[in-house]
């Protein structure tokens, strides 16, 4: 008899709520499929999108003395990959049977991260120090000195 995961559980690493990260951050999302018989075939999918074999992580299964199967698989991939208008929407598809339980989040992408990220001086302001201000400004004063 197959038995579907009573609950599909997905976890990141970092736990803020919501899933906020920055450009250039790791995100690790976890999805687990517990109580299933035979084991689940757990599969991720980003904005409807099937994932690629390469942000797949994968963990050994746990079987009880039921013989009812809690299986894991994590997801990775380096922010801002996969974001669109700072969203990406992750989903853990958990088949047993042909029956699916499900699970999904939004996680989000913080804009003002995003601009210092794709602008290598964006965080760092746009002030010129003093001293580079002040040989500007006489660079000015003296080339109007000259006729």
């Amino acid at each position: 008899m197959n038995v579907p995961p009573k609950q599909v559980d997905l976890s990141a690493w970092s736990n803020p709520d919501p899933l906020t990260y920055r450009s250039g951050d790791m995100v690790e999302i976890n999805c687990t499929a517990t109580g299933a018989k035979p084991k689940a075939n757990i599969k991720w999918e980003i904005n409807d999108l099937p994932v690629k074999e390469r942000n797949l992580m994968k963990y050994s299964d746990f079987e009880d003395s039921r013989g009812r199967v809690t299986s894991k698989l994590g997801l990775r991939w380096r922010a801002p990959d996969y974001f669109r208008n700072n969203l990406a929407r992750v989903t853990c598809i958990a088949m047993v049977g042909g029956h699916a339980t499900r699970g999904s989040k939004n996680i989000y992408l913080d804009p003002a991260s995003s601009a210092a990220f794709n602008h290598q001086f964006g965080a760092a302001g746009s002030q010129l120090p003093t001293t580079w201000t002040i040989l500007s400004l006489a660079s000015i004063l003296i080339a109007r000195s000259f006729p």
